[in-house]
This record gives C-alpha cells, sequence and structure tokens, in this order.
C-alpha cells in the first residue's frame, strides 16, 4: 500500500461520488449512458481516470452445506485421501494466517477481521486494496483470494461463528499508474442462515458464547489444571458430557459454537470449533481440520501436532448415555492420538477425516496442515494425576457461571435431575427442570416467558425465591429467558450487562467473571427506556428518589459501606466517599440516618439510627450531608419526625437556632446553628432553666435537673412565657405570640434590666417562682407574698399570692395596673406582712420600685380602698380603710410635710387630691365609726401635716372645695377628740380655731359660695346656722352666744347692707335683716337703737322719755318708754303709751358706716 496526499484523498472522494452516481443509475443527472463493466472516460484538468463496478457471486462454506450436496460431493478416488504428509502439510506450520498473501489477502484479512471483532460487528465492509494488476486480471483473481481469506477467517476464529457466506462488490478507478479497489464485503448476504440478524443480536448471542466458555475456564480455574494436557482434556469431557450431537438442519447454529455451547445441541463443527475457541484462551494451539463431511481438530502440544476429534468421541453417537460421573464410558479414542492410531486408520475413518484445504471447496487447495505425529501422545505422570482430578457431578455437569446440564438417558429420554432439592439442571433442548428430590419436575419452558434468576450454591444453582435467603454484594446469579428470545427457543442464558427485575425491584450487573450481582447502594441509568434507578443497601431498587443518601461502595465485614450516593428528588450522583463525620439523611425510607466515621481514613457508613430509634421532636443530627459541611465545620442539622428526615441548613442571617443533639444519649448536649455554623456542647440542665426549641415553633428545652425535654411553651397572644436561659444566666428565654406569623416565637435576649432596678418575671419553668433578673445574673425564687417589677413592658407587675401552701405568681396587665398607685414589693419581705419596700406605678403605668420608706398612707394598686401604711421603716396593708384623709407617703420627702393626701369616701374608694385652699381635713386613721374624729389634717397652702394638738371650735373642712375657692363646709372640734364634719345651712360666721385664727378670728360661709376666714371687727355676726351670734369685742376676741330672749344686734357680717340688723330669739335664732325706722331696743336696756333708714342704724343712750318701736312686726302700735332707774335710763315697751322712770344723761354714741356722714347729730339725754 501507499501513503497519497490530502491533495489526492480530495480528488479521490471527488471520484467516489462520480462513481456513485454511475452505479445507482443516475446517469440521467450527468447526461451519460453506460452499462455494467464498460469504462468511463473522464476528463478534467489534471487526470485521466477510469472508473467501474464489479459484482462477484456469492459464496456459501461447505460447513453450511446440507447433506445432500456433501454427499454428492463425496470422494470416490480413494488416492484423494491424505491423512500425513503431502505437499499440503508443512513442518514449519505456524497459522492459516501466515500463508496469505501480505499485499492484498492480509488486507482483506485484517479489513474483514476488524469490523467483525467490534462489540456490535459490521456486516459491511468495505476494504480498500491499491494494485497495479489491470482489472481484468484483478477480477480474476479476487474469488481465489476471498476463498483462502475466508478460509482462514473459519478455521482460525469460531468466535466469528456467523462468518461464511459473503457476497462482494468493487468499486475501481485508477488514479497514476495505480487501482485503488473499493471493495465492500456483504458477509451475510440473503444466502446466509443468519441473513436477518442485526449487530446487536449477534453480540448478544456471542456473549452467551462467552458466557459458557467462561463457566468452563472457572470450573477448569477451580480443578487446579495447569497443563495443556490436562486442560485438554478437560474440555474434551466437557463438550462430549454436555453436547447432545443433533443433526436437524432447521435449527440454525448445530453447525457452529453457539449451537454446541449455548444451545447444548450441535454436529461436528460445533464439537471441534468449541474446542478450538476455549483452547485459544489458554494459548494452546488448536486448529480446524475439515473434510468434506466432517471436522474435527489438530492440537499442538509440546511442539508436536496430534488429532483430537470430540465427536467421534462422544458415546452419544454410538447409542450410549452421557458420563454419569465415571470415565469408563467417555471414549478418548480420539484424543491427541497419531495418525498410526488405529481408530484414526480405520476405514470409516479414512473416509470421513480425508482432508481438504479450503472452506469452500473439495478441490481447491489453499491452506496447508501441519505434519501430524504418528504416534499417539503420551501424558507424563503429572498431567495424569490433574487429568484424574476431574471429577463431573454424578447427576448433571458441574458448572460454575452456569446452569449444569440435565443428565438424560439417551435411550427413554429421561430426565435426571440434581439429588439437591430445589436446584436447577437445563436439558438439551434447553428446558429448566427443579429437582423436587425424588422427582425432576420439568419447571421452564419457552411458553413460560419469563426469566429465571438462579442464585448460586454450593451445590450448583436455585431458583431465587427472595425468601429467607442473605443476599450480599458479593452473592451471585445467573438468569435465564425462558421464550424471551426471538433467535433461539427455550431458555438461553441472559448476557446482557443488567437485567432490570421490575416485579421484585432488582437490578442485576454483569459482573467481570460473567455471573450476575444485585447492584446494591448505587444508581443505575436505564439508557434503553431513559430511567434512572437507585438501589439500596438491601438491593431494592427505585426510579423515583427520596432525597438524601444512599450507602453504597462496597460493603465491610462489619456490614459498613465506603461511600455514599447523595440524590434530590428527581436525580442522583454518582457514589463518592464522604468527607465529614457525621449523620446522612438516610434516602431508602428518608427517616432513617446513615452514620458515617473514620472519613479521614478509611470511611465506615452504616444505617445506625433506625425509624424506631430515630429522636424527633426537639431532637437534631449534624448533618455531614451538607454540601457546605467540612471536617470542621458543619453547615446544617437534620432534624425528624416520626414519617420523615430533613436537612435544615444554618441560618443565612443573624439569628441561633437550637436542638437536642439526638446523637447523645444524654438529653444535655445541645446543637447551636447561627449564620457562621453549627455546633454541638454540653450544658447543665437546671431545673427550671430553659433552650429555645428551635424545632418546634412555641416550644423550649426545660432543664428537671438530669436533662432537658421539650416542653410546649402555653404562651398565647394574651400571654408572654419566661425562663432564665439555661446557657447564659443573664438572659432570658422569652415565647411570645407572633401577630405576623401567627404563631408562638421563643427566642433568647437580654433580661431587660438596667443598672438601677432588677426586673422580674414569672417562671414558666418552675410553678410558683419568678424570674429576679439583675445586671449580673437571674435567678429563680420562690414567689412571695407581694408585687414584682415585670420586664413585660405590657404587664407592668408581677402578682404573688399563697394558696394552700403554694406560691402562684402571675402578670398583671396594663390595664389592670392602676395609676399612681402602690403595690407592696414582695422581694423586700420575710414575713409577709411588713415590707421594706413598696413599686409605684405612674399615670402611664411605668413602675419603680421606692428604696426609701416614707412615714404616710399610699393607694393600694390592687383592691379599691386598700391603703398601705409606712412608719417610716416599713410597709404593711392598712387594716381597715376608714372615711377621712390620710397623707400620702409619696407626697413628702421628711415624713412631715405632705403635698398631697389621699381622701377616702368610703371603704372602697380612695384618690389622691390635692387642694389648692387651705383648710382641715377629718384624719381618717382617727376615726372608729366614721364621724368622730380625734386628729386632724391641715393644708397651710404650701404642705399638709398633722395638726399637733386640737383645740375646741371651727376648722376650715378643706374638703368642702367648691368653686376651687372657699370652703363650703367646716370641721367642729367639741373636744380635743371629737372632731366632725358640719355642714352650713346659711349665710353665718363662726369662731375660727384653725391656724389663722390670730388674724382671722371669724369664719365666715355663704350659703351660696363657701366658707372663708376673715378679720373681726367689734361689732355682733349671725353665727353658727343662725343658731346663735357672735359677739367680737375686738379683732381677737370673739363670743359665740345663744339667744334667750328676742333682741337686736347691729349687724357687722358681710350682709349689713342692706340687713343693718340682726334680729335674734331664743325660740328662732339668730337672722340678719332691713330695719324699719325707727326705734330697737338691743342687748342692753340702756341703749336704744335707731334706724334712720331701713339700712341704717346705729346705738343711742336714750332720755326719759317714749320713743316709737320700729319692731312693729312684734308690737303692733307700740312705743318704748324710757325711765331712769339707779341713776340710769332703762326703757322698757309700753303699749298704751306707759310710761318709765327717766333722768337726764349725755350720750354720745354713733352707729352708721364708716364712709358715711351721720345724719343725726349727737344727742345730749
Amino acid at each position: 500500500m501507499i501513503r497519497i496526499s490530502f491533495r489526492s484523498l480530495l480528488f479521490h472522494l471527488i471520484l467516489l461520488i462520480l462513481c456513485f452516481f454511475i452505479n445507482f443509475g443516475w446517469t440521467e443527472f450527468l447526461n451519460i449512458t453506460i452499462s455494467e463493466n464498460e469504462n468511463l472516460l473522464l476528463e478534467n484538468n489534471f487526470k485521466k481516470v477510469n472508473c467501474l463496478r464489479y459484482k462477484t457471486n456469492k459464496f456459501i462454506p461447505i460447513k453450511y452445506w446440507n447433506e445432500e450436496q456433501k454427499h454428492n460431493e463425496k470422494i470416490k478416488n480413494q488416492t484423494n485421501i491424505n491423512l500425513r504428509y503431502s505437499t499440503n502439510h508443512i513442518s514449519s506450520f505456524t497459522t492459516f494466517y501466515d500463508q496469505l498473501d501480505s499485499s492484498i489477502e492480509k488486507v482483506i484479512y485484517n479489513g474483514i477481521y476488524s469490523g467483525s471483532s467490534k462489540t456490535i460487528p459490521d456486516f459491511k465492509i468495505t476494504v480498500t486494496l491499491i494494485s497495479t494488476q489491470d482489472p481484468d486480471i484483478f477480477y480474476d483473481a479476487i474469488d481465489t483470494y476471498n476463498e483462502r481469506v475466508f478460509t482462514t477467517l473459519i478455521y482460525e476464529h469460531p468466535e466469528l461463528w456467523w462468518l461464511g457466506a459473503y457476497s462482494l462488490d468493487i468499486l475501481a478507478y485508477k488514479y497514476g499508474s495505480k487501482y485503488y479497489y473499493e471493495t465492500t464485503y456483504n458477509v451475510l448476504p440473503s444466502i446466509s442462515r443468519f441473513q436477518n440478524y442485526s449487530g446487536t443480536q449477534v453480540s448478544k448471542l456471542s456473549k452467551r458464547i462467552n458466557f459458557i466458555k467462561n463457566d468452563i475456564k472457572q470450573k477448569i480455574s477451580t480443578l487446579g489444571l495447569t497443563s495443556d494436557y490436562a486442560i485438554l482434556r478437560y474440555i474434551h469431557d466437557y463438550l462430549i458430557a454436555k453436547i447432545t450431537y443433533y443433526l436437524d438442519e432447521n435449527k440454525k447454529h448445530i453447525r457452529n459454537v453457539y449451537g454446541a455451547l449455548v444451545e447444548n445441541k450441535c454436529v461436528c463443527e460445533g464439537y471441534s470449533e468449541s474446542l478450538q475457541l476455549i483452547a485459544k484462551d489458554y494459548g494452546i494451539d488448536v486448529i480446524i481440520a475439515r473434510s468434506k463431511e466432517h471436522e474435527w481438530n489438530f492440537a499442538k502440544i509440546k511442539n508436536k501436532w496430534y488429532v483430537i476429534d470430540v465427536t467421534w468421541d462422544d458415546p452419544t453417537i454410538k447409542g450410549k448415555d452421557p458420563p454419569s460421573g465415571s470415565y469408563s464410558n467417555l471414549y478418548t479414542s480420539f484424543f491427541l492420538i497419531g495418525t498410526s492410531n488405529p481408530n484414526y486408520t480405520e476405514n470409516e475413518s479414512i473416509v470421513e477425516h480425508a482432508l481438504i484445504y479450503s472452506a469452500y471447496s473439495v478441490t481447491n487447495k489453499l491452506i496447508k496442515y501441519p505434519i501430524i505425529q504418528s504416534n499417539d501422545y503420551s501424558p507424563t505422570i503429572q498431567e495424569k494425576f490433574e487429568v484424574n482430578s476431574i471429577k463431573f457431578n454424578t447427576s448433571y455437569i458441574s458448572s460454575e457461571l452456569v446452569i449444569g446440564n440435565c443428565r438424560i438417558n439417551v435411550k427413554n429420554n429421561e430426565v435426571t435431575c440434581p439429588s439437591t432439592s430445589g436446584h436447577l439442571c437445563i436439558s438439551g433442548d434447553n428446558e429448566i427442570y427443579k429437582s423436587e428430590g425424588s422427582s425432576c419436575r420439568k419447571t421452564y419452558t419457552n411458553s413460560s416467558k419469563k426469566y429465571v434468576i438462579a442464585l448460586k450454591t454450593d451445590n450448583g444453582f436455585k431458583e431465587y425465591s427472595y425468601d429467607n435467603i442473605t443476599i450480599t454484594n458479593t452473592t451471585s446469579f445467573i438468569i435465564y429467558g425462558c421464550g424471551e428470545d426471538s433467535i433461539s427457543t427455550g431458555c438461553m442464558i441472559y448476557t446482557d450487562n443488567e437485567y432490570i427485575d421490575t416485579i421484585n425491584q432488582h437490578i442485576y450487573y454483569l459482573d467481570r467473571n460473567y455471573q450476575y450481582k444485585q447492584i446494591r447502594s448505587s444508581i443505575y441509568k436505564d439508557t434503553i427506556n431513559n430511567k434512572t434507578y437507585l438501589c439500596n443497601s438491601s438491593g431494592l431498587c427505585f426510579n423515583s428518589f427520596n432525597q438524601g443518601y444512599y450507602l453504597a461502595g462496597s460493603q465491610a465485614s462489619d456490614g459498613s459501606y465506603n461511600k455514599l450516593i447523595k440524590c434530590s428528588t428527581t436525580s442522583c450522583g454518582s457514589a463518592t466517599i464522604p468527607r465529614v463525620d457525621g449523620f446522612y439523611i438516610n434516602a431508602i425510607n428518608g427517616k432513617t440516618l446513615i452514620k458515617c466515621e473514620q472519613t479521614k481514613l478509611t470511611p465506615k457508613c452504616t444505617v445506625t439510627i433506625s425509624s424506631l430509634n430515630i429522636k424527633t421532636n426537639g431532637y437534631a443530627y449534624l448533618d455531614a450531608g451538607n454540601i457546605k459541611s467540612t471536617s470542621k465545620s458543619y453547615a446544617g442539622i437534620i432534624t425528624c419526625t416520626t414519617s420523615i428526615c430533613l436537612s435544615i441548613s444554618k441560618p443565612s442571617i443573624k439569628a441561633i437556632q437550637y436542638y437536642l443533639n439526638g446523637n447523645i444519649s444524654e438529653d444535655k448536649n445541645i446543637i447551636q446553628c447561627n449564620e457562621i455554623e453549627c455546633k454541638s456542647f454540653t450544658t447543665s440542665p437546671k431545673k427550671g432553666c430553659a433552650i429555645m426549641d428551635s424545632s418546634t415553633s412555641g416550644n423550649v428545652f426545660i432543664g428537671n435537673g438530669n436533662k432537658f425535654i421539650s416542653t410546649p411553651s402555653e404562651a398565647s397572644s394574651t400571654t408572654n412565657k419566661y425562663y432564665i436561659d439555661a446557657i447564659d444566666n443573664k438572659q432570658i428565654v422569652t415565647c411570645t405570640y407572633n401577630s405576623n406569623y401567627g404563631k408562638v416565637i421563643c427566642v433568647h435576649g437580654s433580661n431587660g434590666t438596667n443598672t438601677d432596678s432588677s426586673v422580674h418575671y414569672v417562671d414558666a419553668g418552675i410553678s410558683g417562682n419568678i424570674i429576679e433578673c439583675t445586671t449580673l445574673i437571674c435567678t429563680s425564687k420562690a414567689g412571695v407574698v407581694g408585687y414584682y417589677i415585670s420586664g413585660n413592658s405590657n404587664y407592668p407587675l408581677i402578682k404573688c399570692t399563697r394558696q394552700s401552701k403554694t406560691s402562684k405568681c402571675e402578670n398583671v396587665a396594663k390595664s389592670q395596673v392602676k395609676n399612681n398607685a402602690y403595690y407592696l414589693d414582695g422581694s423586700s419581705t420575710l414575713n409577709n406582712m411588713t415590707y421594706n419596700k413598696v413599686i409605684y406605678c405612674n399615670s402611664n403605668s411605668l413602675c419603680t420600685v421606692l428604696n426609701t420608706a416614707n412615714k404616710g398612707y399610699y393607694i393600694e394598686g390592687t383592691t379599691p380602698g386598700q391603703l398601705i401604711v409606712c412608719n417610716g421603716s416599713n410597709y404593711s396593708i392598712l387594716n381597715t380603710t376608714k372615711i377621712g384623709y390620710y397623707l400620702d407617703g409619696g407626697s413628702t420627702i421628711d415624713g412631715m410635710n405632705y403635698t398631697q393626701i389621699i381622701n377616702c369616701t368610703s371603704k372602697t374608694s380612695c384618690t389622691i387630691t390635692k387642694e389648692v385652699n387651705t383648710g382641715y381635713y377629718l384624719d381618717g386613721t382617727s376615726t372608729k365609726d366614721n364621724l368622730l374624729y380625734s386628729k386632724l389634717i391641715v393644708y397651710d397652702g404650701n404642705y399638709y401635716f398633722s395638726l399637733a394638738r386640737i383645740n375646741t371650735g371651727y376648722y376650715l373642712n378643706g374638703n368642702s372645695n367648691f368653686d376651687n375657692k372657699d370652703n363650703k363646709n367646716l370641721i367642729y372640734c367639741a373636744s380635743s377628740s371629737k372632731c366632725s364634719s358640719i355642714k352650713t345651712t346659711s349665710n353665718s360666721y363662726f369662731i375660727n380655731s384653725g391656724f389663722d385664727a390670730n388674724k382671722k378670728k371669724l369664719i365666715f360661709c355663704n350659703k351660696d359660695d363657701g366658707c372663708y376666714t376673715t378679720s373681726a371687727i367689734t361689732g355682733f355676726y349671725v353665727a353658727h346656722n343662725g343658731q346663735g351670734y357672735i359677739q367680737c369685742t375686738s379683732s381677737s376676741t370673739c363670743t359665740y352666744y345663744q339667744p334667750t330672749t328676742t333682741v337686736n344686734y347691729i349687724n357687722s357680717g358681710f350682709d349689713k347692707s342692706p340687713n343693718i340688723l340682726i334680729k335674734c330669739s331664743k325660740i328662732n335664732g339668730c337672722i340678719s335683716q332691713t330695719a324699719n325706722i325707727g326705734y330697737y331696743m338691743t342687748y342692753i336696756n340702756t341703749l336704744l337703737l335707731q334706724c334712720i333708714s331701713t339700712s341704717y342704724c346705729f346705738e343711742i343712750t336714750p332720755s326719759m322719755n317714749s320713743y316709737k318701736n320700729a319692731d312693729s312686726t312684734n308690737y303692733s302700735n307700740s312705743t318704748i318708754k324710757c325711765s331712769l332707774v339707779n341713776n340710769v335710763v332703762t326703757f322698757i315697751t309700753l303699749l298704751f303709751r306707759q310710761k318709765c322712770p327717766c333722768w337726764t344723761a349725755l350720750l354720745n354714741i354713733q352707729h352708721w358706716p364708716s364712709d358715711t356722714v351721720s345724719p343725726v347729730p349727737k344727742l345730749s339725754l
């Protein structure tokens, strides 16, 4: 052959296209007409080229002639019989291939062998031949070339069992001085028995052949046979015992290795080619020897060639049974014999073994054989010893990789099964029988239409029933398809790389030793049906996946695996070695876990936590299967329910999550996840302390002293729950209802304290306890009766009570906190009676602890009317609240002066008040009956304070504020211990006993405007609601009188204009009124009141005379007569002008308003 340039190749390509058009009748396209074998002259700018096509006849080899053809060609002339040396026998024989012509024949051979040796063989193979031979000469020689080439292929390559018949197309063209012959061989032409086979079918049948071949080799290896002699002997015996000589031209494969090894039925070609095929794998030279009617072998052993005819050694031909375990009836008459052996030289044998030298012709001498030894081969002692170890099963042929043959009695066609019940054998008709102990039952035939899976045991193969059989990664299976083959009938060995058992959900793969194993812990991709299967460690395969991992790789003696397969719900990755110790979700059921250890060395992965032992509520496992987890840091956790396990990544934002570590038996180990990593740590499960449970909304892990327990917080939209943080006791865990998410959320956080005070929470971890937090620590304490400042802004206070010797603490809502009220601080008492501190809550329900104990009283915020009393040292509840006033302890800094007082109008109603007017208040602490009081509180305009000493008299009542100016009512103290509140019903005066009496001696009460203190002037005043009058002899001296007689006084009170007179009587008391013009008797009978108008009167000293009585309402038409008595002019009122004594006296008394000029001159009497 020669090499040509790229330019030449391009030219050839164009030429081939032209020739393609021509030879397929597309001449109209080229506008030329040619006939077959006619030269076409194509001219171009470069070359003159001849292009033509040649077709040969179709050829079929002798081996596929029918018996009639062979008989007609029987050699009658015995001189043609050549058993020994001739010119066609050579002493230097190597191979038939070496006898080929290297320039043409080996090129053809190599091309055809290369195309036929592919896994999926080519049936049309083109070989380009380059020659200087003229086409006519080449075409005359090509048939001889091909006959020698195909003879060599058939004789040397029994594995290419479909080769034999062929047809030929040649496309020739000339380039320069050389001819190029594009020679296309069709190795499955229409005359071939296998013309309808596809490449895939041929490949499938070849795999079956290899299965049987490797089964034989496996047995040879098991027996430890090493010598060529023993190996050939085993193959010889195996074929005789296994094959049934069967001549039926309707069976396609009786003349090749497929019929011999797979279908168990063949004629001589099957025997000889099977021996050659298997021996070749051991490097033993075995070739085909052929007569026109028979085929046998020449075998080379120790550099010498001998005859082996397996067919003629088969006792079946002689009507005897196959071997039954003894070699006494297994012939070796034609095993490694020489040409002088009588068996070989007898008349029948001479005819049958008359050599021919072509696979296609009985006359052409195209190949040469080696010189055959005349003497038989003599085995050594060692070789005999090896042969003696060959023992076939007494019932059927022992087999390593396929079901062994049943023992068949040829005479009565009786089948004998293996002695072990349940084990299988296969008949010559490829029907599977099952041993039932004493009987043998035909179980599967061509009509079964199913695949049979057989499990290898020490006694052969038994059908795999899936029951009570422990299967591992090393368990071997074989598979037969019964009635599932379009080529062969019966039960055929299955040879595909995989078998999918969709019924039992197993997938089997073809192992290197030509046995099947279940795919376990691995992925299988069915490219034909475009499905992906995932097989678990039990061998169950699914084409739908759970998210998680599957055990994969090799299984160690302890049951662990060294690889994992990761799957999503739609696909799976390949099996990989895990690199992170920890847990992986077992995707088999999604609710168990795989634990991997020693990943830095040799990984050991097992399903360590079953669905029964998986820890659910509150528990988690460090997720080694998270794609971001490393050997140093975990990127997530696994949480499980009773039905599924889920992988949860660490928070993507700054947040913290907590779970109980399910891998630790003691529930003290916590898994903490933040935005950086997930890690585990151990913390003390102190009683009542808690950690938020991130697995369940609203749950916390509460310590009981021994472990943590996931517990619902029972927080709600109206109630928060609080716990001391078990991780950091300066913090608390708060559970609140989040309306945005519609669920309760628990978080760790600050305890809400500042440097000034502590805060408290109802301890949800320990019933009856409260949590007290400072800036340094939070502690749980038994709730003492009292109140505590809460850290919950919606519940400013915590109230603790004592019930049946048990403390009960509860939050007090803001709406329930009384504004400007006080509560006993529960943290400041030892006896639940006296307290060192109180809590004050202002108008905004902001509550603070009062650290100083100021003497006074405080409105208690819980019970209406309840007061807290402080004695200056401690606080306690006032037993009984009386009507009256109390000094507000919250308004003093010295315990003496107060800016506010408490007004209790009933035992259930008290309010803080601050009056703007000065006055006095009945001290509620000084009464027993709410009527009489022994103490007063006074307000001097600046402060309230307790009155040290009470004088008898009247006081402005600070409680009678009417118009924010005056006091309408009065307090009257009948003695220093008997004070009460009185009401004014008319305009009148009272003598002031209050603190300002030295300046304002009187209290004036206007029935409409209230009461106030006022300065006194000399004169008279209507007093005590008209019950009497007050006479003031100076601004600081006033006396109250009750009238005993009827008398008149000049009014000095506020209403003297126009009511200039005060009229008093014993019965009616005193009233102020306007005057009549005239004279009135007054409080002294030596004086008269002269009224010159209705609003102007004054006192006069009368003379001894008679005066008109102005008080005509009482004395109609009366007069007043004055007389001298004891040198004093007195008067009496006389009816009918009575007379009285009188003497001369001088009066100088004036009574008129100071701002007017007296209309009356002084009188001299």
